[in-house]
């Protein structure tokens, strides 16, 4: 007879890890497929601005990666194995994930600076970006020592919410841009539908910023949800979607339409 402790651990470990393995698999398949397809959209046109956009969701897959490679290296592991080297630790709590969706945003600014600043704005505020940038990825980086010396899972949510606290600031210049684009496409009577669907594309960006921040804090207060032994948040699954859901419309709905 099988052991109990063993299904249990099954239950809630593994299969937890499979099911964010399977999702998240579906994720990145997704957002591959549609990548390749932007990609050679800019082979042919070679703009700026299909490159910014190629790369912000380059980075943004890069992310959903990483967030698998944690659950993989649960499944196959376990959860003792899970908190290892700092290294891993970023992987596994997201901080890694949330690094590359920061320098995504740094090239998704440009698109919009692209699209609706002047020579002179663009050029003027590109430096002061690029600093901004550095330092947030190095606090995103660097949040999660205390964690990690004092082997505090307490402080290890605390870091979580910091960094998604972080990205979700950084995600802010989303929102002006999902307006311009909202206001663009009632007037544009030609392109119309085309700035609609970028605005669309800004607010599913921030809202995974938005999803990921509860999914921590609901965590962290140890709420019970349908999803809160496996690790994870209902919160969880709609961040991951909204990503996918934000790159249809970037290309279907702006770059090919």
């Amino acid at each position: 007879m099988l052991n109990i402790s063993l299904i249990s651990n099954i239950t809630f470990e593994s299969l937890g890890s499979f099911v964010g393995i399977f999702y998240e698999g579906i994720i990145i398949i997704g957002m591959i497929i549609i990548l390749i397809d932007l990609y050679r959209i800019y082979r042919v046109s070679k703009l700026s601005l299909t490159k910014n956009l190629l790369l912000s969701f380059i980075f943004l897959t890069l992310g959903i990666f990483f967030s698998w490679l944690a659950k993989w290296w649960l499944w196959m592991h376990g959860v003792s194995n899970y908190f290892g080297g700092y290294g891993l630790q970023l992987i596994s709590t997201f901080k890694m994930s949330i690094a590359c969706a920061i320098i995504g945003m740094y090239f998704l600014k440009l698109f919009f600076n692209s699209l609706f600043s002047t020579g002179n704005e663009r050029s003027s505020g590109n430096n002061l970006l690029i600093i901004r940038k550095l330092i947030e990825v190095s606090i995103v980086l660097t949040v999660h020592i205390p964690a990690f010396l004092l082997n505090s899972p307490e402080l290890g949510f605390i870091s979580d919410a910091i960094a998604f606290f972080i990205l979700l600031l950084d995600m802010t210049f989303l929102i002006p841009n999902a307006l311009k684009s909202f206001r663009m496409g009632k007037k544009d009577k030609i392109f119309g539908k085309k700035f609609i669907s970028i605005g669309l594309t800004a607010i599913f960006i921030f809202n995974m910023a938005i999803m990921f921040l509860l999914d921590r804090v609901t965590m962290f207060l140890q709420i019970k949800g349908t999803f809160n032994e496996l690790g994870y948040t209902v919160f969880y699954f709609a961040a991951w979607t909204s990503v996918l859901i934000s790159l249809i419309f970037a290309v279907y709905g702006f770059i090919k339409r």
